[in-house]
């Protein structure tokens, strides 16, 4: 099973126009508020179809990115909350 995903197929999205890409892949980054806050994408200059494996690869990834986010951001949290608590320690 493959992943269509290319230029003609959505020749008005912009980033395939921005990229000049003939192929895209990508899949949602998610921050703290589990927003989407941005893409993690490949593109490629020629149509292509994308394979299932690569697909999950790419979620895969996105997941992890989307993890140390929210993970920097819980510290960041965990940090103003200790300095506002003790302020000598900041």
């Amino acid at each position: 099973m493959s992943v269509r995903a290319t230029a003609l197929d959505s020749p008005d999205a912009p980033e395939i126009r921005y990229l000049d890409a003939a192929a895209y892949l990508g899949t949602p980054v998610y921050g703290p508020d589990r927003d989407a806050i941005g893409v993690l994408a490949a593109t490629h200059s020629a149509p292509r179809e994308w394979n299932m494996a690569a697909l999950k690869k790419m979620e895969n990834l996105a997941y992890l990115i989307s993890q140390e986010i929210m993970l920097r951001a819980s510290f960041e949290t965990l940090r103003i909350m200790a300095a506002e608590r003790h302020p000598h320690f900041s």
